[in-house]
Order: C-alpha cells, then structure tokens, then sequence
C-alpha cells in the first residue's frame, strides 16, 4: 500500500522504471502530485491550491505533463523533472490528458471538443509552438477521471 490516503485514478511510471508518479486525494489538501521513488518513500511532489492530477512522464524523464485546476478550469502545464523549477502553461482555455509522443518532441492533450498537438523542443526553458488543432469533435467523456482515453501511434501520424 502506497498511502493511507485514497489514491486517485491517475499515475505513471517513469520509462526507466524507477519513478511511480500518483495522485492522492486528502481532506486538507485536495489531489495533489505525489512521487514513489524506487530507491525512497513517497513524497509531494506538487502540493499546491489548485487540484494537480493526471501527470505523465517526457520519454526521457527529464518532464512531465500534468493538469492542475487553475482558476477552476483544468489546464495542462509541462515542468522540469525532478528539480520542478522550469513550469509552464501550454493550454489555452483548458486541457486535460496529457500525453507525450513517443520521441518527446510532442505533447497532446483535449482543450474542449478539440484534439491539441503542441511540438516542444527541449532544452533550458523549454519551448512550445502555438497549440495546433489535430481534430474536433464530441467524444466519449467522463467527469470522473481525466486519465487519458487515446493513444498515439509511436509515428506520431494516428491516434486510437
């Protein structure tokens, strides 16, 4: 057992297999991030006043993606891993389930009805291009997890 604490719905393991990223749920805090080290007990890894939840790890570990409840609205951030001091916003409106390409060039992710494509080039800072739209449409939904329901092909070129 991870925690005492209700463990949400999302987590991800570093490609490497030596990091569990989860969320957990507590009375004073809300979802925060949380990190299950193989070498170390768990610790907060994001706690903030925002609900953070739904991380995934860059392919080579360097990043994550996850969503955090600014304003009320969820939007997908990217930060630097594990040292956490380079974050950015990459959503406009909103964002939820991240997930990255295969190569890591790449970082997709629903804002509203509209499937989202940011390319990202890696480096100190981090850079982003504008969102671009790869498809619209309703899709199946649930309000109860915001874990992703898709995966993308590791050519970057199809989606399921």
């Amino acid at each position: 057992m991870i925690s005492q604490y209700p463990v949400d719905h999302s987590y991800a393991w570093s490609n490497d297999g030596m990091n569990l990223m989860y969320t957990e749920t507590r009375q004073d805090s809300g979802m925060d991030l949380w990190l299950n080290p193989a070498s170390g007990p768990p610790s907060v890894l994001i706690n903030s006043e925002n609900q953070e939840c739904c991380a995934v790890f860059s392919p080579d570990g360097n990043w994550i993606a996850f969503v955090a409840g600014d304003s009320g609205t969820p939007q997908v951030y990217v930060a630097s891993f594990p040292s956490l001091s380079q974050s950015h916003k990459i959503s406009v409106e909103s964002g939820r389930e991240p997930m990255w390409s295969a190569d890591g060039n790449s970082i997709y992710y629903w804002e509203n009805r509209q499937f989202q494509k940011i390319i990202f080039v890696n480096g100190i800072g981090g850079e982003f291009s504008q969102p671009q739209t790869i498809t619209e449409g309703i899709y199946v939904s649930s309000t109860s997890t915001w874990r992703p329901r898709y995966d993308i092909h590791p050519n970057g070129k199809r989606f399921v």
